[in-house]
């Protein structure tokens, strides 16, 4: 079986996601603490269900985990070792499991969709701007660049930080 999702509330918060999950995850029996369903999909883990555990996914990420390191630039190496550090996890577990899965081939069009966002932050950022005493991109920015890639149709709130404003679903 899956373990259970990070901080969901202990072992009575595990049963009642659980249950709520194997029950087809009903709308009018959304466990607290989520606000609806939209939100606790959000949270879980993506395709989590807590009878699903596929030992050959459990052996990849062992797997990865215990491989010696994959040679990468040098730029490359730094910025994983910075995002160990004070970085989300996620994108030093996307490379990890870069190493292990198989090259998904995109055409043109998806292509230019998923790095759309990176070329509208460019865009904005153009030689480089001064960041904003804590480290951020100034709060202008941040709201400039929701509303260019469309989080401000979604984001609850002014989206003018980007440490409390969550990429697109």
């Amino acid at each position: 079986m899956a373990c259970p999702p990070e901080d969901c509330g202990g072992m009575w918060g595990y049963a009642e996601l659980a249950a709520w999950v194997r029950g087809g995850r009903d709308p009018s029996s959304v466990p607290s603490p989520f606000d609806d369903v939209e939100d606790a999909l959000d949270w879980l883990p993506l395709e989590w269900h807590p009878d699903r555990f596929d030992v050959a996914e459990a052996t990849a990420v062992i797997a990865a985990a215990m491989a010696a390191p994959v040679r990468v630039p040098d730029e490359l190496a730094a910025l994983r070792t910075r995002l160990e550090h004070r970085g989300d996890p996620a994108l030093t577990h996307l490379l990890e499991r870069a190493a292990t899965h198989p090259v998904v081939e995109v055409d043109d069009s998806e292509a230019a969709q998923l790095v759309e966002p990176y070329l509208e932050l460019l865009d904005a950022i153009g030689d480089g701007m001064q960041l904003a005493a804590a480290g951020y991109l100034p709060p202008a920015v941040v709201e400039q660049l929701a509303a260019r890639t469309g989080v401000t149709g979604w984001w609850i709130g002014s989206a003018n930080r980007e440490d409390l404003t969550r990429p697109p679903p």
